[in-house]
């Protein structure tokens, strides 16, 4: 949920910004159903899950390389692209796991645990990146340092940000 920022970080406008915001959803709408079938046909979703997730984390960590808005959508792409089949892929392997009925009607409170989770995690971090000054040059931005590989000059002034306190 913090991309947009960062973009924005980067100095892209607001188009720039929702044309790399769409990309994921417009790819995961395209793609996930051809994810499926492949993951089906292999007859091997473990596999697939494991592709899939680590390849898009690699290129998610990409991202930071360079901030050239072709590149970014290049890079959001693949990663959408990807990462389409992994929520999707890591339900069925959990139903496919649940043997009994009253597993399979907890399945759903799982879910909405995990989705708090992920709520409440994303707030935290949120509230973490806003203790850090943000400015537009994203080497100096200790916010940009958590959403990227940080440089030594920014995991410094982190550093001193949170020794000073």
């Amino acid at each position: 949920p913090y991309l947009p920022v960062y973009f924005h970080s980067l100095g892209h406008a607001g188009t720039a910004i929702g044309i790399l915001g769409a990309v994921k959803p417009l790819t995961t709408f395209l793609v996930a159903p051809l994810w499926g079938i492949m993951s089906d046909r292999s007859g091997n979703h473990v596999a697939t899950l494991q592709f899939t997730f680590v390849t898009s984390l690699i290129f998610q960590l990409l991202v930071g390389v360079n901030s050239n808005l072709k590149y970014l959508i290049m890079i959001v792409f693949v990663t959408a692209l990807l990462n389409a089949p992994v929520k999707s892929l890591i339900d069925s392997i959990v139903m496919s796991k649940l043997t009994s009925d009253e597993d399979r009607h907890q399945f759903g409170r799982m879910r909405l645990w995990g989705q708090i989770g992920f709520g409440v995690g994303s707030s935290l971090v949120g509230s973490l990146l806003s203790i850090f000054p943000s400015n537009s040059n994203h080497n100096e931005s200790p916010s940009a340092a958590v959403a990227v590989t940080p440089t030594e000059p920014t995991l410094e002034k982190v550093v001193h940000t949170i020794e000073v306190g």
